[in-house]
């Protein structure tokens, strides 16, 4: 059985790397994948364990703390909270000893951080912030600075779906060309497991996944771009979200180069003729719709 959680308090991958070690040394986990993006983790179990128990073995002085997913209430919360939230987290850490190099890269960064948005009102430069912020995280501002609205015709090189061998989620080969959907539209997402965007579209096109098959016809397929080291990620990722798309792995990126991907999440919208005729870019909060009304566009 698959069972996904909340997990708090994590900030660089050493924390990733602890968490995980510690759950894999329980006796009923056959696999636990930790996504820090998401501040997740996926558990393949033989039975049910209590939350407790995952807390004893996770970390017993609560430095790491597991809660049910169901249980998190989503809220906006205030810079100011986490910002002090991830100055104690570090700090904690720090003089328990379970520090990395990461950790006070982190905290450093968080400082430097909330130094810019303090000078903001004193007339500080934003572009030279955006340009250094990007410069730590590109991807995810990337995702955010693109406009919502950003579906672009025009920009699709190809108008067939170039022949790439890829595998699916059982190790099978197969080639791109033979993706179809019996003269119906194909959605094609380009998906990081490591990254948050890619992630969250992934949810929200989940939530309407009936509504818009029942609307279009239409067949989602989602590519993996992830590497060999983070590929192992993908399936105990699918089956904890209980996603119902078909997954193909690309782990060489070749799929990614014919397509000309450049962002992650980039949507493809494929007419019933297997043409390629338009694509979206990026991901931000209500960007589902505007995916959807493109789709409906497609014959």
């Amino acid at each position: 059985m698959f069972r996904e959680y909340k997990i708090e308090g994590m900030t660089c991958q050493h924390c990733v790397d602890k968490v995980t070690s510690n759950l894999n040394k329980h006796p009923d986990i056959k696999k636990a994948s930790v996504f820090l993006n998401t501040e997740t983790v996926a558990i393949e179990m033989n039975k049910d364990i209590p939350l407790a128990e995952l807390q004893e073995t996770i970390s017993p002085d609560e430095i790491y703390v597991i809660r049910n997913k169901m249980s998190v209430v989503k809220e906006i919360v205030p810079q100011k909270k986490n910002f002090v939230q991830l100055i104690l987290n570090v700090l904690k850490r720090i003089f328990t000893k379970q520090n990395c190099c990461k950790c006070i890269i982190i905290f450093s960064f968080a400082l430097t951080q909330k130094t810019f948005a303090q000078n903001k009102e004193a007339g500080t430069d934003r572009n030279a912030i955006k340009q250094y912020i990007m410069k730590k995280d590109s991807a995810p501002l990337l995702s955010q600075e693109i406009k919502r609205s950003q579906t672009d015709s025009n920009a699709v090189n190809s108008k067939t779906i170039p022949a790439i061998d890829v595998k699916d989620l059982k190790g099978k080969t197969v080639n791109t060309a033979t993706f179809s959907n019996d003269g119906k539209p194909i959605v094609i997402v380009f998906w990081y497991s490591v990254h948050k965007y890619p992630t969250k579209e992934l949810d929200a096109i989940q939530e309407n996944y009936d509504e818009w098959k029942k609307e279009t016809g239409v067949k989602v397929i989602v590519i993996s771009i992830d590497d060999s080291r983070s590929s192992s990620n993908v399936l105990p990722m699918v089956k904890a979200r209980e996603w119902e798309f078909e997954f193909y792995l690309d782990i060489n990126s070749d799929f990614k180069r014919a397509m000309n991907v450049n962002f992650c999440p980039q949507t493809f919208f494929i007419n019933g003729k297997g043409e390629i005729v338009s694509q979206h870019l990026g991901f931000t909060e209500g960007s589902e719709a505007v995916i959807y009304e493109e789709l409906k566009k497609v014959k």
